[in-house]
């Protein structure tokens, strides 16, 4: 199933909803905007979102229930709920060559595996990418992650390797990490003007 060059607004509930495991949804060149929900995957299915903006949406994307999202070319701003994309616990996400921008918490909670690549982060609020469940996973790889308030990249649990990013103009830390976060790998990053610490890693 493919929605090409669509625009999706002021849904009361869920724009698209994708919840069967054996369908593949391409959605491409399509605008979400003022949507409670943007995109719900559910229960093993793929979407693969293309080119696409989210914008002043409660809530841009969710992925639950071993569902897949692989986002590409996409921006997403302006969240009502102030977090623009929710990954579950046993759900998979892979962003590459995105913007997420102003967001008022922060663009993305992940509790699944989540890798987000080649993509701009700024100017939201609170942090910038937040991992926070104990089977949390995924890289965090050649981005952008400017301005986020405190905080650029927030692991309080689960396993991260976080490599070759430019990371820079946080309020506290460019990257903070609880003892509840295992094994992360941290290399080759460029960090600058985090007022507090580059990174701080809680023993």
């Amino acid at each position: 199933i493919t929605l090409l060059s669509c625009e999706l607004k002021l849904n009361s509930n869920i724009a698209v909803l994708s919840e069967n495991n054996d369908t593949k949804l391409c959605i491409e060149k399509t605008t979400f905007q003022r949507n409670f929900l943007g995109l719900q995957a559910n229960d093993g299915s793929f979407v693969e979102i293309t080119d696409c903006t989210f914008t002043d949406n409660e809530t841009h994307l969710e992925a639950a229930n071993f569902a897949t999202l692989d986002v590409r070319g996409t921006k997403l701003q302006l969240s009502g709920s102030g977090v623009g994309t929710n990954i579950g616990e046993n759900a998979n996400a892979n962003f590459d060559d995105c913007v997420f921008r102003d967001e008022a918490r922060c663009a993305i909670t992940n509790l699944g595996n989540t890798s987000v690549a080649n993509s701009v982060i700024e100017e939201c609020a609170a942090c910038g990418l937040v991992w926070n469940g104990v089977n949390a996973k995924g890289n965090i790889s050649h981005n952008q992650i400017k301005k986020n308030g405190p905080c650029g990249i927030q692991v309080m649990k689960g396993e991260i390797s976080i490599y070759d990013n430019t990371i820079e103009g946080h309020h506290v830390f460019g990257i903070y990490m609880t003892k509840e976060a295992t094994a992360p790998r941290i290399d080759n990053n460029t960090l600058s003007g985090n007022l507090q610490k580059d990174v701080q890693i809680e023993q």
